[in-house]
């Protein structure tokens, strides 16, 4: 199995086209985009192979620092 890892995007900071690699499964790790834009923005970028998602807790404890 193929695992292609998409880790720490920070799409809302630019948007970076990406590189054509095969997977079996993609997994969007860490920070990717804004609430749930990076998880709507896989959907759309990667359809054609199973996506998962391991969220970042750095991001769970930022937000419940700022508020």
């Amino acid at each position: 199995m193929r695992i292609r890892v998409l880790r720490h995007l920070h799409r809302e900071f630019s948007h970076v086209p990406l590189p054509a690699v095969a997977g079996d499964v993609v997994v969007l790790a860490g920070d990717s985009d804004l609430g749930s834009k990076g998880v709507v923005w896989a959907h759309q970028a990667v359809s054609d192979t199973p996506f998962r998602t391991a969220a970042d807790p750095r991001g769970h404890y930022v937000k419940q620092m700022i508020g």
